[in-house]
Parts: structure tokens; sequence; C-alpha cells
């Protein structure tokens, strides 16, 4: 009984590391241009200064996997099944010193630097949509 316990709780415990970690991110700050349409009925462009953002993410450097709630265009899904669905794709960048995501409709960035956990990330639809880039740190949560 002792061997199987030792051996449920080493499982779980080498099955949990493989998950992402998760962060606390913050934004330092986030500009860009908010868009809305005029008395004419099209759309201008003004600079603006939008509210910071917090959010907790996921991110699993190993397999380059990087995912959030708080962020629409970063979704992480659990499925029933236990699978989880990321909507970014990631890849190493600058010699593996940063991890660089890209959302599944490729506008939307996101890219952390390893040693330190600052970030840079941006919304480029345009198009009528308001436009943003941010930068900010995350720790471990």
């Amino acid at each position: 009984m002792k061997k199987l316990c030792l051996y449920v709780f080493l499982g779980l415990f080498i099955f949990n590391s493989a998950y992402a970690e998760v962060y606390y991110c913050t934004d330092g700050a986030i500009t860009g241009f908010n868009s809305k349409k005029d008395s004419y009925g099209t759309y201008s462009e003004d600079s603006v200064y939008f509210k910071p953002q917090r959010f907790t993410a996921h991110i699993n450097f190993e397999k380059l996997q990087f995912g959030t709630k708080e962020l629409s265009e970063f979704l992480q899904i659990k499925r029933d099944d236990g699978t989880t669905l990321f909507a970014a794709t990631c890849e190493w960048g600058f010699g593996q010193t940063h991890m660089g995501c890209v959302s599944n409709n490729k506008t939307d960035l996101f890219s952390i630097r390893v040693e330190n956990l600052e970030y840079v990330r941006s919304r480029n639809y345009g198009g009528g949509d308001s436009i943003l880039i941010a930068y900010g740190k995350c720790e471990k949560f």
C-alpha cells in the first residue's frame, strides 16, 4: 500500500510539473489609437493612453505555450477530456531569449523575455478597431 501511495504521489507530481506555470502579469503602460466614428460616419484615430491591465497567464517555455482567460486574443481553453487548447502559436526568437506568440487571427502579438519576464504585447486589427501596444512584467504566481 505504501508503494502504491508513493507511485500515485510521484505520478501526480511529475504529471503536474508538465503543465504551464501560472504567472501574474501587469502592464507598465499601454498606448495606441482609439477608433471611433466621426460625424461623417468615417473612422478617425485618436491617440490615447489605455488603462493598464493585469492578468494571469499560463506560460510553458519548454512547450512554447502561452494562454490566459483575461485577454480574449490569447484564450486558453480546457476541454472536457482534460486537454488544453491555446489560441496562440509561439516560437523562439533572438536565440531563445524571447518567446514570441501570435494569436490565431494573426493580429495580436505577445513577446516575453525569458530571463526577466518583461513582455511587449500589441493588438493591430485596424480598420475601425482600436490598435494598441503595451509593455509590462510577469511574476510567478
